[in-house]
């Protein structure tokens, strides 16, 4: 398996873990999470979207990452477009990370708190259900 691969695997499925053990995420409601960034000395926030039936399942589900634009953030998304009920409908894990306002998801060469690629690809895959804080 690649090494990208598996990062997107530990992330999803330590996002999955902390949402399907919130009572309040059943019926496709966002779970509002903050994942730890060494690289940037801060905390990100993502919103996480799973299907009514991932809870009740042991089989894998697609992931879709919804990045948000310029000058957006997690809630971008979840604020034009109904993602609970596309999770249900098609029966996949949406998330939708921060950004920052103008980062592209990039690593700026100029500024050592902006490594939001780093963040999203390297470290998101090791924060545990026990560092929650919505």
């Amino acid at each position: 398996m690649l090494s990208g691969e598996r990062t997107c695997r530990t992330l999803v499925l330590t996002f999955c873990v902390l949402a399907c053990s919130a009572a309040h995420l059943a019926g496709s409601e966002r779970e509002a999470i903050r994942i730890d960034s060494p690289s940037m000395g801060t905390r990100l926030r993502a919103n996480v979207f799973l299907p009514k039936s991932y809870c009740e399942q042991t089989r894998p589900y697609p992931v879709i990452f919804m990045l948000h634009g310029y000058g957006g953030s997690h809630r971008s998304w979840p604020s034009v477009a109904p993602l609970g009920k596309y999770a249900d409908a098609h029966e996949v894990i949406l998330v939708c990370p921060s950004g920052g306002r103008a980062s592209w998801y990039l690593d700026s060469p100029v500024r050592s708190d902006s490594r939001f690629e780093t963040h999203i690809v390297n470290e998101a895959c090791f924060w545990r259900c026990d560092s929650k804080d919505s």
